[in-house]
C-alpha cells in the first residue's frame, strides 16, 4: 500500500463531513504530464460538465477511479489516499493505471479530482449499524475518528503477513484480525464475521 499526500491552492477550500468520503481521481493517458479535462462550468452543472469529459477521444480521456479520502489537513490543505498496489510490482496489465501511477508518484505529480459530492452514495454513519462492511482505506479512515468511548472490532483479509498495517486506533480501543488469502481468493461474510467476533470480547 503506498499513502498519496496531495495539495495545492485548489484544495484551500475542501471539506471534508466524516470518514468513508469518495472522491474521484482522473489519472493521465501515457505520454501526458496532467490529465486533460474539460474546464469547469460557472453554473455548477455536473452533468454538462461530464458529457464535455466524455466527449474526449478515449486515447485522450483520463482513466477514472473511486477512492476515499484516508485524512483530510485542512490547516496545511492536503489531503490523504490510500493506494492498494496490485500485480507483482511492474507495469503489466495486472496492474492498473492507478497502481502504476502511485508506483512513480513523486513530488509534482498531477491527479484530476471530483468530490465528495452529493452524487455519491452517503457513507452510513457510525453507531448506527452492528456491522460495516468497507474496503481498507475507508475502514482505516473510519476507525481512526471513532468516539473514544466506542469499542470496534475488524477483520481486514490481506495477501500475507507483510501486507498488515496498524490502523490509528489511538481514539478508540479497537481489536483487529489478519487473516490470510491468496490474491484473488474470497472472504466469506460467515468467516469475517467469526474473526471479527473472536478479536474482541465486551
Amino acid at each position: 500500500m503506498a499513502r498519496v499526500t496531495f495539495g495545492g491552492p485548489s484544495l484551500a477550500d475542501f471539506t471534508l463531513d466524516g470518514p468513508d468520503q469518495q472522491v474521484k481521481l482522473y489519472f493521465p493517458r501515457p505520454g501526458q504530464r496532467v490529465p486533460r479535462l474539460p474546464e469547469a462550468g460557472t453554473d455548477g452543472d455536473v452533468m454538462r460538465w461530464y458529457g464535455a469529459f466524455q466527449a474526449i477521444p478515449e486515447e485522450e480521456r483520463p482513466w477514472t477511479r473511486s477512492y476515499t479520502v484516508r485524512s483530510h489537513d485542512p490547516l496545511r490543505a492536503t489531503i490523504d489516499i490510500d493506494f492498494v498496489l496490485h500485480g507483482d510490482g511492474g507495469d503489466g496489465a495486472d496492474a492498473g493505471p492507478a497502481t502504476s501511477w502511485a508506483r512513480k508518484a513523486a513530488p509534482g505529480a498531477v491527479l484530476g479530482m471530483f468530490g465528495p459530492s452529493a452524487y455519491f452514495v452517503t457513507p452510513v454513519p457510525l453507531g448506527t449499524t452492528d456491522w460495516l462492511v468497507a474496503a481498507f482505506p475507508a475502514a482505516s479512515a473510519a476507525s481512526s475518528t471513532a468516539s473514544i468511548s466506542s469499542r470496534s472490532a475488524s477483520c481486514s483479509a490481506v495477501a500475507s503477513p507483510a501486507d498488515s498495517r496498524r490502523t490509528d486506533a489511538s481514539r478508540a480501543l479497537n481489536r483487529g484480525t489478519w487473516p490470510y488469502a491468496p490474491i484473488g481468493a474470497q472472504l466469506s461474510m460467515a468467516r469475517s464475521k467469526s474473526a471479527a467476533a473472536s478479536s474482541y470480547r465486551p
